[in-house]
C-alpha cells in the first residue's frame, strides 16, 4: 500500500511539474509575442520559472510570477526582468 501511495504521490508532482512549465512557456510566449512586437519567438528554460525569448533581432528576460501558488494559474504574470530590449548580434 505504501508503495502504490508513493507512486500516486510521484506521478502527481510530475504531472504538476510538467503541465506548470507548459503553463509557465505558453504564458511567456504570449507576454514576448506582444513586447517583441514578433510572431516567431523562441524560448529558452533558464530555471527557477525565468524564461529567455528571441524573435525578430530582440531579446528580453523574463519571470513568471504566480500570487496564488502552482495551483491558482490565473493569478500568474510573465514580468519583463530584462531592463531594455538588447539587439541580437
Amino acid at each position: 500500500m505504501k508503495i502504490f501511495l508513493l507512486i500516486v504521490v510521484m506521478s502527481f508532482v510530475t504531472c504538476t511539474t510538467t503541465g506548470s512549465r507548459t503553463f509557465q512557456s505558453n504564458l511567456v510566449k504570449k507576454r514576448a509575442t506582444f513586447d517583441l512586437d514578433c510572431q516567431d519567438v523562441s524560448l529558452t528554460n533558464l530555471g527557477n520559472a525565468t524564461y529567455g525569448a528571441n524573435g525578430c533581432g530582440k531579446r528580453k528576460t523574463y519571470i513568471v510570477i504566480c500570487d496564488g501558488g502552482i495551483a491558482r494559474t490565473d493569478l500568474c504574470n510573465a514580468v519583463d526582468d530584462t531592463g531594455s530590449i538588447r539587439t541580437s548580434q
